[in-house]
């Protein structure tokens, strides 16, 4: 997330890039960190937030099940698996598999999280790249179908091509997520 962090501070954000271990948790267990972490800086200001795949996820969490002690304006989620993710799946179905990616493979086989308060908009990006995983549908960033990111809450969706674990890395991404964050929208308003 570093490139989308320099754009954002390049526009004047004060930013907060808060890593984890994701493969070391559950969704729940980071979205405490999260909190905690959230709870430390402060502040009355209200947040924006982006979030890459298993991110987006543990955002949704923390907003709409934790409660949040900062008032979180916006939400760009990347190649989220809002609907649950079917390679999650399939991975969890192997004993070695589940080991090696964690506990919070589990909670992205199937995402039940209640919806996020109005408040938030959310802008959702979604990529698009073969998938080498059988029974994946072809409209996919090769991880993350585009159905299974849908949330009905969402503003915006903003569809670019690419591979999931580059999207956040992409200049034309990164473009329209400050845009967003900004002005609320991926597009420009002009």
């Amino acid at each position: 997330m570093v490139p989308m962090e320099r754009a954002l501070r390049s526009q004047g954000f004060d930013v907060v890039n808060l890593g984890y271990r994701s493969r070391h948790g559950t969704v729940a267990e980071h979205a405490v960190h999260v909190r905690n972490t959230l709870e430390a800086i402060g502040g009355a200001t209200p947040w924006a937030c982006v979030a890459h795949s298993l991110g987006g996820i543990i955002m949704r969490y923390l907003i709409a099940e934790l409660g949040v002690p900062i008032q979180i304006r916006r939400l760009v989620m990347i190649g989220p698996p809002n609907q649950g993710a079917l390679v999650a799946r399939c991975l969890a179905a192997s004993p070695p598999l589940r080991f090696m990616f964690g506990p919070a493979l589990k909670d992205v086989s199937h995402v039940h999280i209640p919806k996020l308060p109005l408040q938030t908009e959310v802008g959702i990006v979604r990529g698009s790249f073969p998938s080498f995983f059988p029974g994946l549908i072809a409209d996919s960033d090769g991880i993350v179908s585009r159905a299974e990111s849908v949330l009905p809450e969402a503003k915006e969706y903003f569809d670019v091509p690419g591979p999931h674990a580059l999207l956040m890395r992409d200049p034309q991404i990164i473009a329209a997520t400050v845009r967003f964050i900004r002005d609320g929208s991926f597009f420009d308003t002009l």
